[in-house]
């Protein structure tokens, strides 16, 4: 008899364990989009938005194999669920109309997300058309020109502004120059590095140049972009 019961015990623990086991939670990635942007009312609606989530940094940057793929309803909200949505994950998130002119990107950083353990939306997810930054720029025309006509200066040719905020500018001046920025909020950049020293950079001012008086601006009428670089140039430049 008490071999009987323990071989009972030993089977209900094992089998216990084994229902259990590879079972995980389900859990939920939610999202309400905050209201569209007033000049952007008339032409989408929230059906119009298109979500991806990534499981890795590399793959949102690249904008390749996405874990989920989605439309948002009427009232801009959606909940995201499925095998591959894990509790206790980072997720990064691209948002966005077919012709990415409004997006949930911004400048102030990736759009990361954690799932929750049911279906609620608590707060709101920014959209707008910051993302009109991110691409290739070719230099058009300097804005300001140097009143000395033999002041040196280094001949821009193009700038890269990426989705990981990096901008690059490409820059020639006896060789090819790099410059690199960090882009922040409000279209404000700040100085990271340059691939020749200071002293080789002909700055046209040394005392203007300031790591704090970097700016991005776009125009939407003439759709050209203002660059106030670190050496207090200030360019315009038109996207490829």
């Amino acid at each position: 008899m008490k071999k009987l019961l323990l071989s009972f015990l030993t089977f209900t623990i094992l089998f216990g364990c084994s229902s259990n086991e590879g079972t995980t939670p389900e859990v939920f990635l939610n999202f309400k989009l905050a209201a569209i942007p007033n000049e952007y009312q008339s032409k989408y609606n929230y059906t119009d938005f298109t979500i991806k989530i990534y499981e890795t940094k590399e793959n949102y940057l690249k904008e390749v194999n996405p874990i989920y793929t989605g439309k948002f309803n009427a009232s801009g909200e959606l909940s995201a669920t499925n095998n591959s949505i894990l509790d206790g994950h980072v997720y990064y998130v691209d948002i966005f109309t077919n012709d990415k002119v409004v997006t949930n990107w911004t400048a102030s950083g990736l759009n990361t997300y954690m799932p929750e353990h049911q279906k609620q939306y608590i707060g709101e997810v920014y959209i707008s058309d910051e993302y009109i930054f991110v691409g290739e720029w070719a230099f058009v025309d300097y804005i300001d020109h140097h009143h000395q006509t033999n002041l040196d200066r280094t001949t821009r040719t193009k700038l890269i502004v990426s989705k990981d905020l990096e901008i690059k500018s490409y820059e020639n001046y006896k060789k090819d120059i790099l410059v690199k920025y960090r882009l922040k909020n409000n279209g404000w950049a700040k100085f990271l590095s340059m691939n020749i020293s200071e002293v080789e950079y002909p700055f046209c001012n040394n005392s203007l140049k300031s790591p704090d008086g970097i700016n991005l601006q776009y125009d939407k009428k003439t759709k050209l972009l203002r660059f106030n670089d670190y050496a207090a140039e200030k360019m315009w430049y038109r996207k490829k």
